[in-house]
């Protein structure tokens, strides 16, 4: 029985440590982990452990074992892994009504909780929106952007669901037509909104471009 509790504890660690380097973003979601004999080698571990661990992480959502192609990161944490596959799942317009409804209530903390910090970081995005070259870079500022404007909300919890959430929806709107202008037009509107902590008028943004969205959806068949 002793060293059933001995192994169990170590497969525990070792779990533990894959996770940080995880969490940390040492190892990402799409990377190969190391080999199994890199880290048996590494945390002088036995394969039986080493594997306890990973197939664990496996279960959890945060790996997937591919046979004779190695072991991959397929989520940062169970949560991105859950909400993942239930997205998955959803209709493009069902995915915009969640949105629709955390954005609201994101917009709101954001207006009586950003700092001043925040509000630079907001409209230096709003401007590589303006100043995208393509829609590539038109994605990664509106991502950053949206991003950053759940992080102003300071619910840890919130931003953590908000960014697992949304993972893919850039993907389905990155080859649609759904950004245009007006878009570009509503980001600044909702940043001013914020700025003055003016609720009411952000959470008016956010109905008005995500009605956008869903009349868009409708119009192009998603």
């Amino acid at each position: 029985m002793k060293s059933k509790i001995e192994r169990t504890t170590l497969s525990k660690q070792v779990y533990t440590f894959i996770e940080e380097k995880i969490h940390s973003g040492e190892w990402q979601v799409g990377d190969k982990i190391p080999s199994e004999k890199h880290l048996m080698e590494d945390l002088k571990i036995s394969r039986n452990t080493l594997r306890e661990a990973v197939q664990a992480l496996s279960q959890m959502g945060l790996l997937e074992v591919r046979q004779g192609n190695g072991t991959f990161v397929v989520a940062n944490s169970p949560l991105q892994a859950v909400l993942q596959e239930r997205v998955s799942k959803s209709s493009l317009l069902e995915i915009f009504e969640a949105r629709h409804a955390l954005e609201s209530e994101i917009v709101a903390l954001a207006c009586a909780r950003r700092t001043e910090a925040d509000l630079e970081s907001l409209y230096t995005l709003v401007k590589k929106c303006q100043q995208a070259a393509n829609i590539d870079e038109f994605i990664q500022a509106d991502m950053a952007l949206h991003h950053t404007m759940a992080l102003c909300s300071k619910n840890a919890l919130l931003t953590d669901i908000y960014a697992h959430l949304f993972d893919k929806i850039h993907t389905s709107i990155m080859h649609s037509t759904l950004l245009q202008a007006d878009r570009l037009n509503s980001h600044e509107a909702l940043v001013e909104a914020i700025s003055h902590q003016d609720v009411k008028k952000a959470q008016h943004e956010v109905d008005s471009y995500i009605s956008l969205y869903k009349n868009r959806i409708s119009d192009e068949g998603f």
